[in-house]
């Protein structure tokens, strides 16, 4: 027995040992749960909700808040939705850069071949509002329609006349495309999308005015070209006289 347990008391002849009474422990069984809480600041739900509305990687969030990707994992764990939103705006973000890359990559291309007269068309056409799709090594698309960007150069027609009437010519073999004209003199010629166009040679005037830029048809004008009845050319019959 230790000397700190024993007490001594005395009687005046007799010394006996009383053991000392040890002090109480509270036995209130203690509230809560030990770690870290189940919920997350609102402050900072907000924070990560507009985070994962960018599109922004772990990479790029803990950058910014100073913390791990491990810990931006947990807490958007914790925020119900906000993975699904940031997984769907990410692939929407590295979709719209991939296109940027392979736009700016085509236009790369067009330019050190030499299309400059292309070039300075889908430049005009971005400024009228119009959606211009360029891939490597593909046909350029407008609104999502083929583009057939015609040059041509050489003037068909009588020179000897003074009144005869001069023009170029091209060639329209896909009516459902959209043809563009680009005269010498820097004027357009547009042929909208139209399937039900007839296939062949087209002439345009050489002193034709300059056309101003059409409004593009809307789908329910395109699905009516569509479905529009085609007028087929009827042939001439030609009648042969037989000798008597």
């Amino acid at each position: 027995m230790d000397r700190d347990d024993v007490g001594l008391e005395s009687d005046g002849s007799t010394t006996v040992a009383v053991e000392s009474t040890p002090p109480l422990v509270d036995s209130v069984p203690r509230t809560g749960r030990c770690g870290r809480p189940p919920g997350i600041n609102p402050e900072r739900r907000e924070l990560l909700a507009a985070f994962a509305e960018q599109g922004l990687t772990l990479g790029e969030m803990a950058a910014v808040l100073g913390v791990s990707r491990q810990c931006i994992h947990a807490q958007l764990k914790k925020c119900s939705g906000l993975q699904q939103t940031r997984k769907s705006k990410l692939t929407a973000r590295r979709d719209r850069n991939r296109s940027r890359r392979s736009h700016e990559r085509a236009l790369r291309d067009l330019k050190d071949r030499g299309e400059w007269q292309l070039v300075h068309f889908l430049q005009e056409a971005e400024t009228h509002g119009w959606v211009i799709n360029l891939e490597p090594d593909s046909r350029v698309r407008i609104n999502g329609v083929p583009l057939a960007f015609h040059r041509p150069r050489r003037l068909h027609g009588n020179r000897r006349r003074t009144h005869g009437t001069r023009y170029y010519h091209l060639q329209i073999t896909r009516p459902e495309w959209f043809h563009v004209v680009c005269l010498p003199d820097g004027r357009y010629t547009f042929y909208l999308p139209d399937p039900q166009r007839h296939c062949g040679t087209y002439y345009i005037r050489s002193t034709a005015e300059s056309q101003p830029w059409p409004s593009w048809p809307n789908e329910m004008d395109l699905q009516r070209l569509r479905t529009r009845p085609r007028v087929e050319k009827r042939s001439k019959v030609q009648t042969h006289r037989h000798a008597a």
